[in-house]
Formats: structure tokens, C-alpha cells, sequence
């Protein structure tokens, strides 16, 4: 449903001393008019200031629509066709979305057209029809979920139109985007400061707006490489907390970009990749990141005749003896929300062929079918993949940038250019891998999560390849493994939960 918002202008009176409404009946024979109606915006739809100071429009979130009513103090900018524009700040508030404004000593003709937008900035008064500024800079998020910030820059905007009757209507559209972005934050700490930044400038601070055509047109002005989202009073109490955050901006289009997001807190730095999608104008727009935020990761130099160099923690962790999260080959994602407790996402079960990311039917090795990633007929559709598109590569998808799940040839280089060595790391049984530089890294044995269990932790380490499915047996995909007394590599059922290290070329 459209919102109806009606506003009324005040009459210009000629004579302090003639009948009011006798002036107000010859003004409007004249061609004066005395209201205006606006029609929208609807509100926004979820997808899966400066100056005088005006009070902000408030808003509602009900889950799948984010709502924004008016409030005391919003003000509309109207440009007529000849003469500058006039301010219409709000005067009484009959509804969340429906309001009566006053433009005070001011007069709309029948012969003229006109053009609205809001919200109106002292800044912009100067301005022609097509240079209004929009401006998405400097935006600070008050608390936890809170969006009232987002009012200031939810910019509205109706193309120019005729009276009809002694009424003008305004057709008011929405000239951004909103992003929503759930972050959790591993540990208890003052959220300072979120950036997404991209390797391109896609991001525009600044725009201008034209409403002199028959639809309003923006033009970038200022674009960067980077957005930021200031906080105030938003703090977490308790590890893995979730803090929502909401950023308005214009229309983006994220696609075969690389865009990473970090987050400032008082305890450290954080970063998580964002996967690629299209922001669409009026819309709000979810941002997927990781499971959870984790500590920038080092890449270490080995000394490999390859020049690769190696994660110094899982995907997952934080430190190189914390196990990390655990994944189903070809999943960007765990099958859990939270491991401790144990608790599963919607729609799985645990790490069984049911709840893989590529099962289209089948419960057993004997019967099962997949979507993609598949050699052999009977198994489903044929695709003859074998390696992984980098939008399932588990270490691409969650870290960005260069990152990427390692191949067999990837891990043979390791096993033939460095020593490994069982040992103990603050307690964490695993394999230290040292290079000829006499750098390493350490691969805790993190054992296998299969069904809904947690198996060999502390013996064993799993860790997948993205580049070995099983040409013979499209269910098994390859791994290298390690225990106490031998490293090896071995093939297992794809939809197991197994750890992933990550590289960088």
C-alpha cells in the first residue's frame, strides 16, 4: 500500500483588510491552489543534515519492511518551475504516514509546474532544480539495531508535475538503497567504526540530484573506494554477539568485485569478506558475511619454490591452535549457527547428504543426487566439475581478497618442501610446518564433524582441497590428513564437516 501525504500551502493575502475568504476565493479563480497531495514512497522492501536542523523522520522495522513515518520538524523542498525554490516544514502529524505541511506566505498557480523533494537542507537553497546534493558521508549508527540515523538520508524525490483542479500531486520515489548487515562480533568490545571498501570506486558519497525533467535523475559526483559507519553507544557483553547494522547508500552493484568489510572495536581489528551481489535501488539489501567476523589473518612465507604463502589460522579461527568452523566441500558456510552450544541452522540436520548445499534427493551414498559437481549420470546432472568455482570456495568466499582453498598439488608442495612434526600448541595437539626460511604454521588436529557428531579431536586433522573431487565416486572429494604418527591423503564423502586452511598466491 502507497502512502498518502497531503500538504497544504498557506495563501498569500493582498488586503489585511478585505473578507479572507474572499481573497482565498479570488487567489484560487486566479489559479492559486491551496493543496498538495503526495503519493509514496511505498515503504522499503527487504530483499533475502546540515543546516536548519529539522527533526528526522522516525521508523519502523517490522521484520520485512523498514517504514519511515514523519516526524515534527521534517521539511520538503519544492522548486516551481520559475523562481526558487520554497521551503514546507511540517505542521501537524495525523498519522505515521500521512502529514500536513505549511508553506507558509506562498502560493501555487494552476499555470505553473512544480517539483519536490526531500529532505530540504538550508545548504541546497541556492540550488537549481539540478544540482541538489546528496550527500551519504558521515552517517553514525546510536545503538544496537537502531536506523533512526538512516532518515537524514532517505532521499525522496517526485518529477515535475501540473495542477489538475486546483491540486498538485506529487508522485515522491526513493532515490537510494539501505543496507542491513548482521555482525558477529567474537568477542565482548565497544563497536567503533564498520568500512566496506572495494578494490574499485563504487561507492558514492556525494550525487546530484535532478528534479527539473520528467523523472529525477542522480549523477555520482564524489565516488570512493570505501564507506564507513560510525557507532555510538553500541557495545557487545558476550562472545559471538550479533550487532545489526544499517547503512544508506546508493545503488550498487557488487559483482565479480572483491569487497571486504572491517571492523573497528576497542578490543582489535576484524575483517570479513561480502559476497557479490546487486543493491538495488528502494530496497533494502542484506549483506552476508562470514559466521563471524575473525582477526586479520597473516599470510606466511614458507619459502615454497611457488612463492605461495599459507593462512596462519582456519577459517574460522582467530588463533592457529583454535579449531575453526567446519566444512561441507563446496560449502561457504557451516551447517550450525553456533557450536557451542551445538545448534543447528534452519533446514539442517547435521553434516549428512540431506543437508549438503548440492543434495537434491537421496538419504545414503547409494541413492543420493546432486545439482552440481558431478561426473556420473545416474548421480544427476552431469558437469564434469571437479574443481571448485571460487563462489564455493569455503577461503575465498569467507576471507576475500587473494585468499583460496588450497589444491592437491598446493598441499603436495607443502608435505615435499617442509617438515612437519606432531607437537603441542598452548595445549592443541596438531602438525607445525616449517619451511627452509625457518617460518611455519600449525594445523591443529581439529577432527571431522559427520552426522551430527564430533569425531578424533585432537588426533586427527582434515583439511579440504578444491580441486580433487573424485572423478569415479562424484561423493568423495579429496583431503589431507594427518595423526600422531603419519600425513597422508585420502578421499571422504563430500558433505562431511572438515577443516579448511586457507592460501594466497
Amino acid at each position: 500500500m502507497k502512502h498518502i501525504i497531503r500538504f497544504v500551502a498557506s495563501v498569500l493575502l493582498v488586503s489585511m483588510t478585505a473578507c479572507i475568504a474572499d481573497k482565498q476565493s479570488d487567489l484560487e479563480m486566479q489559479g492559486y491552489i491551496k493543496t498538495i497531495n503526495v503519493i509514496g514512497p511505498e515503504k522499503i522492501m527487504f530483499e533475502p543534515i546540515n543546516g536548519y536542523e529539522q527533526t528526522k523522520a522516525t521508523s519502523v522495522d517490522d521484520g520485512l519492511t523498514l517504514e519511515f513515518n514523519w516526524a515534527a520538524g521534517d521539511t520538503l523542498g519544492i522548486f516551481p518551475n520559475k523562481g526558487n525554490q520554497v521551503e514546507f516544514p511540517i505542521t501537524t502529524q495525523e498519522s505515521s504516514t500521512s502529514a500536513t505541511f505549511d508553506g507558509g506566505g506562498w502560493a501555487l498557480r494552476n499555470n505553473a509546474s512544480y517539483a519536490a523533494y526531500y529532505p530540504f537542507s538550508v545548504w541546497n537553497y541556492h540550488l537549481n532544480n539540478k544540482t541538489i546534493v546528496l550527500d551519504y558521508s558521515g552517517q553514525v549508527q546510536n545503538g544496537n539495531g537502531s536506523f533512526a540515523h538512516l532518515s537524514a538520508y532517505d532521499y525522496l524525490a517526485s518529477a515535475k508535475t501540473t495542477p489538475e483542479n486546483n491540486m498538485v500531486t506529487f508522485q515522491m520515489d526513493r532515490q537510494g538503497s539501505i543496507l542491513y548487515i548482521d555482525i558477529v562480533v567474537p568477542e565482548p568490545a565497544t563497536i567503533t567504526s564498520l568500512t566496506i571498501s572495494c578494490d574499485e570506486a563504487i561507492f558514492v558519497e556525494k550525487a546530484a540530484l535532478d528534479i527539473s525533467g520528467n523523472n529525477p535523475v542522480v549523477t555520482p559526483v564524489e565516488t570512493k573506494e570505501s564507506i564507513t559507519l560510525n557507532f555510538e553507544n553500541t557495545a557487545t557483553t558476550y562472545q559471538n554477539e550479533t550487532v545489526r547494522a544499517y547503512m544508506a547508500v546508493q545503488p550498487l552493484d557488487f559483482s565479480s568485485k572483491t569487497v571486504t568489510a572491517t571492523l573497528e572495536t576497542s578490543a582489535t581489528t576484524y575483517t570479513a569478506p561480502v559476497v557479490s551481489r546487486v543493491v538495488n535501488k528502494g530496497k533494502a539489501a542484506f549483506l552476508r558475511f562470514s559466521n563471524s567476523f575473525s582477526t586479520i589473518p597473516e599470510a606466511v612465507d614458507l619459502g615454497l619454490p611457488s612463492g605461495l604463502k599459507w593462512a596462519s589460522c582456519n577459517v574460522g579461527a582467530n588463533a592457529p591452535e583454535e579449531y575453526g568452523d567446519y566444512f561441507a566441500w563446496g560449502d561457504v558456510e557451516p551447517n550450525y549457527t553456533s557450536q557451542n552450544p551445538l545448534t543447528w541452522k534452519d533446514g539442517k540436520t547435521g553434516y549428512d547428504w540431506v543437508s549438503y548445499r548440492f543434495h537434491t534427493s537421496g538419504d545414503s551414498w547409494t541413492n543420493v543426487k546432486f545439482s552440481k559437481y558431478n561426473t556420473i549420470s545416474s548421480y544427476g546432472p552431469v558437469d564434469n566439475k571437479t574443481v571448485l568455482d571460487p563462489e564455493d570456495d569455503a577461503a575465498a568466499v569467507n576471507w576475500g581478497g587473494s585468499w583460496r582453498m588450497p589444491t592437491s598439488a598446493d598441499w603436495t608442495e607443502l608435505r615435499n618442501e617442509c617438515s612437519w612434526t606432531w607437537t603441542t600448541q598452548n595445549g592443541v595437539s596438531g602438525r607445525l610446518i616449517t619451511g627452509n626460511n625457518g617460518n611455519s604454521i600449525f594445523l591443529p588436529a581439529a577432527g571431522t564433524r559427520g552426522g551430527v557428531g564430533l569425531a578424533d579431536v585432537g588426533s586427527y586433522g582434515r583439511y579440504w582441497t578444491r580441486s580433487s573431487l573424485y572423478t569415479y565416486h562424484p561423493h568423495d572429494a579429496g583431503y589431507l590428513g594427518f595423526h600422531s604418527n603419519e600425513v597422508y591423503w585420502e578421499y571422504g564423502n563430500r558433505c562431511n564437516g572438515f577443516s579448511v586452511r586457507p592460501v594466497s598466491e
